[in-house]
């Protein structure tokens, strides 16, 4: 079964390289004008961060990907001098330490999650080898201060990781209903039908139970952990705070990355449709999939720019303008990108650079408690303050910490 399965995988590749190649004309969108910020360097000198959060009392946490650290900064960007948590990883490729989220009632149990593939030893390793990683842990840690509770954490999940080791997702976030939303890319470099598959969660957005149990219900079934699924890589995701709806920003195979806006249990088609459906062979693709498909809002075509942090502006610092603006950050340019929506928020009317020339590869956008955009870098974390505006004033011990595209 397994060998008809990359048979299958082969044939499929021929099949879009020869049909999707070149054929789509890109879609060229009304500019929008760049903001006037000012781009203030938080910190610098960061080891490979990727995602971060925002602690009640306005430090920030963040994960580091190829030492499995969670580090603490203070407000002024410097570093606690120890880690909050250190956990053996297999780093090669994509794998590493990723995800990291604060639970809904972070101020009453101090539950803080993190998403990494696991090394099979006491130590770090890159491997690249599918025998090279444990799996793909997800557990729950309690914090304590400057530091974690004694003990090991909770186990919640545990996903599959092989082959690898590219297209592991590893974003985390709670979402407005409370649940736990987990991305899990198809686990391979070339194109397979995992994404495809509803009985594996391979290619899917995931979502659980805050314990890692299966919510009863989940639009594929009480058993069945899937959201949405026909994902390659979907790196980042967010929800708007408006209305719930969820965002994701997917890297595409040789440019083609995309950003979808998706409802429980749609397919965003690939292998079969890789960015926008404008060639004869994705229409045809996405005609065969029927009433689940859902196309992507935006494609980059050509362009390789590895989309990862996204965020709808809601409750900002830029003025109403701004309001509901969807901004996605790219690793390969560092150019945030900013997208204005038509009255359906399913199609592009305005395209254009909210910021640029971000330094150490885009890895995560967040909104902070001030209302203000936070880019994290795999080297620096910056903000980005409204061009004129004060620094924003510290934070009480007492804010939400749920302060990252909060829950209406």
């Amino acid at each position: 079964m397994l060998r008809r399965h990359r048979s299958w995988s082969r044939f499929l590749r021929i099949g879009l390289v020869f049909f999707c190649a070149g054929c789509a004309e890109p879609v060229e969108h009304p500019e929008l004008p760049t903001p006037e910020l000012s781009v203030v360097t938080v910190a610098d000198s960061l080891e490979f961060a990727v995602q971060l959060a925002f602690l009640p009392d306005g430090r920030r946490v963040y994960t580091e990907k190829e030492t499995g650290r969670v580090r603490l900064m203070h407000a002024d960007g410097s570093l606690a001098p120890r880690p909050l948590l250190d956990v053996p990883v297999a780093f090669s490729g994509e794998r590493g330490l990723a995800g990291l989220t604060l639970g809904p009632d972070v101020v009453r149990d101090r539950f803080l999650y993190i998403w990494f593939t696991a090394s099979p030893t006491a130590g770090d390793t890159h491997d690249r080898e599918p025998e090279g990683v444990a799996g793909i842990f997800v557990e729950r840690h309690v914090l304590a201060g400057d530091s974690l509770a004694a003990g090991p954490g909770e186990r919640i999940l545990t996903l599959p990781a092989r082959p690898g080791p590219f297209h592991n997702g590893g974003n985390i976030r709670f979402g407005p209903d409370g649940r736990f939303y987990a991305s899990l890319g198809e686990l391979d470099k070339n194109a397979s039908l995992n994404a495809q598959r509803t009985d594996m969660p391979m290619g899917s957005i995931l979502r659980y139970n805050a314990d890692g149990t299966i919510p009863t219900d989940n639009p594929l079934g009480p058993d069945n952990p899937i959201w949405v699924y026909g994902l390659r890589n979907p790196f980042g995701f967010t929800f708007d705070p408006a209305d719930g709806t969820l965002w994701i920003a997917d890297n595409g195979p040789a440019g083609h990355d995309r950003v979808l806006r998706m409802d429980p249990g749609e397919n965003a088609g690939w292998p079969f449709v890789w960015g926008l459906p404008t060639n004869p062979f994705e229409r045809m693709a996405a005609a065969v999939l029927g009433d689940r498909f859902r196309p992507a809002v935006w494609e980059s075509y050509a362009a390789r720019v590895a989309p990862t942090g996204i965020v709808v502006l809601r409750d900002h610092a830029y003025g109403p303008a701004f309001d509901g603006r969807v901004l996605v950050g790219f690793y390969n340019t560092g150019r945030i990108l900013q997208l204005e929506l038509d009255t359906t928020r399913t199609r592009v009317a305005r395209a254009g650079t909210f910021a640029e020339g971000l330094a150490g590869g885009i890895t995560d956008l967040e909104l902070g408690p001030d209302g203000r955009l936070y880019a994290l870098t795999a080297t620096h974390l910056y903000r980005l303050d409204p061009a004129g505006d004060p620094p924003p004033a510290s934070q009480p011990n007492t804010l939400r910490a749920d302060t990252v595209n909060p829950a209406p």
